[in-house]
């Protein structure tokens, strides 16, 4: 499941972002997400419903209900 997150937020914030932010693992319904650009984060914090709603979309169930980030 971390690789399909990691490839929904290469959808929504491009390729390069591969370079500043990785989905690293799933815990009791959040993704953690470590982050190593303020801008990265923030852009992830502003899509943070609809990067979730894909996600889950994709697994074809509701494995994410939160995002926590690591700086």
């Amino acid at each position: 499941m971390v690789e399909l997150a990691n490839s929904v937020l290469a959808q929504f914030l491009g390729a390069e972002v591969k370079r500043f932010a990785r989905a690293v693992y799933i815990k009791n319904g959040a993704l953690t997400i470590a982050c190593l650009s303020s801008t990265v984060a923030q852009e992830i914090k502003l899509n943070e419903k609809r990067f979730i709603e894909s996600v889950n979309a994709k697994a074809r169930k509701k494995i994410v209900l939160n995002l926590r980030y690591l700086a």
